[in-house]
């Protein structure tokens, strides 16, 4: 994820001898042990409750959100067909030509 950007880059460097990343580690430690020390043990699963929640939910729209993407699907689909293509109608692209109605009749 530090390589990707999604968090910084430091924390993505690796202890060569243990092959984790300690900093990170650390961090994450520190910051749990103070949280731990500062709020209430009944905010704390609370929180901890809201953030399951929350990521559950990331999860499921994310699976909606590509779900409901025809061209990506599509592409996967005629990929495949285009690879095992042959004078006949192979079942890929029956299969990409039915879900290309399908989503046709969802977007009128």
């Amino acid at each position: 994820m530090a390589q990707d950007g999604l968090v910084f880059r430091f924390l993505g460097s690796v202890n060569r001898w243990t092959d984790t990343p300690l900093l990170a580690t650390w961090i994450c430690g520190i910051l749990v042990a103070l949280y731990a020390l500062l709020l209430d043990l009944n905010a704390l699963v609370q929180m901890m409750s809201i953030g399951t929640l929350m990521a559950y939910t990331l999860v499921a729209v994310s699976v909606l959100v590509l779900h409901y993407q025809p061209d990506q699907v599509c592409l996967v689909l005629k990929s495949f067909s285009d690879k095992y293509a042959s004078a006949a109608q192979s079942p890929l692209e029956q299969e990409s030509s039915a879900i290309a109605k399908m989503t046709a009749r969802r977007a009128i």
